[in-house]
């Protein structure tokens, strides 16, 4: 699998904000290849478990970009967001951000 940290790789969010995010994944995607199928997880990095629910809709596609927006975060915890898609059969390219949610 291929890796690419968002810029920032660390975002500070509060937890009441609703905020929309994104990856651009050009830089793992070889000619011809596009952005198919994109999930995105949502991962509290305390406990290890998935926060679904702190995803809002699902992820949309621009070009090479994914958005998803994040919302009711919970304060004093930190989250991983990772973007993962497979633009052909076998290969499976992945981005990911830390959220810190400080209130």
């Amino acid at each position: 699998m291929s890796l690419l940290a968002t810029r920032p790789p660390r975002t500070e969010i509060a937890s009441t904000e609703t905020v929309t995010l994104e990856c651009d994944m050009a830089a793992l995607l070889a000619s011809g290849e596009t952005v198919l199928t994109p999930v995105v997880s949502l991962i509290n990095v305390a406990t290890g478990a998935s926060y679904a629910g702190g995803l809002s809709g699902s992820p949309s596609v621009t070009g090479t970009r994914i958005r998803q927006s994040v919302t009711a975060l919970v304060a004093g915890q930190r989250y991983r967001v990772i973007w993962t898609m497979t633009p052909v059969a076998g290969k499976i390219v992945s981005c990911e951000t830390l959220l810190e949610v400080p209130f």
